[in-house]
């Protein structure tokens, strides 16, 4: 399986689809952009509204579960762009999960106007095979990264990142996250330099083994991986604020208080770096239950406001790839009613379930 047959032969339904798609125009330059309907109910032919160039684009997404006529696509294609007068948009943009031709992709570009923009299956695969789009595919599609990707990824962050975000400070966004950096150092203990910066725990490089994982790395990573989010002060911040999964009113999981978040880190993070090389030493026995309880351990203690998941697959499928040689599948998290119940078991003291399902995605 590749990214082109995940797209093309998709099942995850319109939802996801529309999720998805919002997070492809967020890396091609789209600012503002706002799912419709993505729960479900009437768009008003407007699956995604967004800007790009100062002006309001109104996006549609076809993403059929299996290869469609040309015919098919033409009529969504003029059927959702009735909608751009209808929503007072300039021009519109529309993502389609099956493959065209160049003459296909000019036949509808002619139906349209010279501003629409297109995304069909090529330039969708292209999207998320970029190290912009490894988030994306990573949680949509479940693809982690090829060795030769992770090299590619890295290389997107500069030598060192401590320093790139240093030279960053006149900015003000920069200036917030490092002063929300600095309370968290404060509060572990970090020793003060003339930036925070320069402290063992606040912003620091991303190049080290997982077996040296920190809250710095946890953060550098998160920064990467959710480098197109709406508010890009929550990039890489542990969260300051109480939060549920879930009804407010019946949640089914309550993360940790946030004054509780640095010490939870500290204490998973310090087990891990000191049961690293026993559980490597003991083999594939000892390190899957290992790499459970790390996976767990980050999505329990919900550092970060978004993107916890996230960062839980890409360090536990880091981590495999380190200590077995062999990475974690899609497979993990494609049954997501188990995948949770697996979550649901962890919180309840028992990982066996979670270490099934991380046993069978490897490979």
């Amino acid at each position: 399986m590749t990214t082109e047959t995940d797209l093309s032969h998709w099942r995850d339904g319109s939802t996801k689809a529309e999720r998805l798609c919002a997070g492809i125009l967020g890396i091609n330059g789209y600012v503002d952009i706002e799912p419709q309907a993505p729960i479900g109910g009437p768009d008003g032919k407007a699956d995604i509204l967004a800007k790009r160039d100062g002006s309001q684009y109104l996006g549609a997404v076809f993403f059929p579960s299996t290869p469609q006529s040309f015919a098919a696509i033409k009529g969504k294609f003029v059927g959702d762009r009735q909608g751009v007068a209808r929503h007072k948009a300039a021009a519109f943009v529309f993502l389609v999960n099956q493959p065209l031709t160049i003459g296909q992709r000019q036949t509808l570009r002619q139906l349209g106007e010279p501003a629409d923009d297109l995304f069909d299956l090529e330039r969708l695969r292209l999207a998320l095979d970029s190290p912009k789009g490894y988030g994306l595919r990573l949680e949509y599609l479940r693809r982690a990264m090829s060795i030769e990707e992770q090299t590619s990824f890295l290389g997107t962050l500069g030598e060192d990142p401590a320093r790139r975000l240093a030279e960053q400070r006149r900015d003000a966004k920069t200036d917030l996250l490092l002063h929300r950096t600095e309370s968290i150092a404060r509060h572990l203990g970090v020793p003060q330099g003339p930036s925070s910066l320069d402290g063992p725990d606040a912003i620091g490089p991303i190049d080290a083994p997982v077996s040296e994982l920190k809250i710095s790395t946890l953060q550098l990573l998160h920064r990467a991986l959710t480098e197109n989010a709406p508010s890009p002060t929550d990039q890489q911040t542990l969260r300051n604020v109480h939060v549920w999964v879930g009804d407010a009113e019946a949640p089914t999981y309550e993360p940790p208080d946030p004054e509780e978040v640095p010490s939870r880190l500290t204490e998973l993070l310090t087990w891990w770096q000191e049961h690293y090389p026993l559980a490597v030493k003991g083999g594939p026995q000892s390190v899957v239950p290992a790499l459970a309880r790390l996976h767990h351990g980050i999505v329990s203690i919900h550092p970060f406001l978004d993107g916890n998941g996230r960062l839980a697959r890409f360090v536990t499928d880091q981590a495999a790839r380190e200590m077995l040689g062999r990475s974690i599948s899609h497979q993990m998290t494609k049954n997501r009613k188990l995948y949770f119940a697996s979550l649901k078991a962890g919180d309840d003291g028992d990982l066996g379930p979670l270490e099934t399902l991380i046993q069978a995605a490897l490979n």
